[in-house]
C-alpha cells in the first residue's frame, strides 16, 4: 500500500493498495472510534461514482479482515 497525499484535494483516502491484475483499492484508515469527516464522505462518494473501489477500515480488527480478504484473493504476495 502506498501512502496517498494530495496537497490540492483534502479528504482523499490514506492509502492506495495496488494489487495484481490491475486491481486498485483506495483505503481510508481510522483508529478504533475514528470517524469519517463529511469532506472524506464527499470525496469517497465521488470516487465510487467513478467506479473506484474505496474502503473505510476502522480499527485493527477490520484492518486484519481487509488484509485477509486481499491475501485470500491474491495469495500471499
Amino acid at each position: 500500500a502506498i501512502k496517498f497525499v494530495s496537497p490540492s484535494v483534502s479528504g482523499v483516502p490514506d492509502r492506495i493498495c495496488i494489487l495484481p491484475h490491475g486491481r486498485i483499492i483506495f483505503v481510508e484508515l481510522k483508529r478504533e472510534g475514528g470517524i469519517v469527516s463529511p469532506r472524506q464522505k464527499y470525496i469517497h462518494k465521488k470516487l465510487r461514482h467513478l467506479g473506484v473501489d474505496v474502503r473505510v477500515v476502522i480499527g485493527m480488527e477490520q484492518a486484519m479482515e481487509f488484509v485477509r480478504e486481499v491475501c485470500g484473493e491474491h495469495g500471499k504476495s
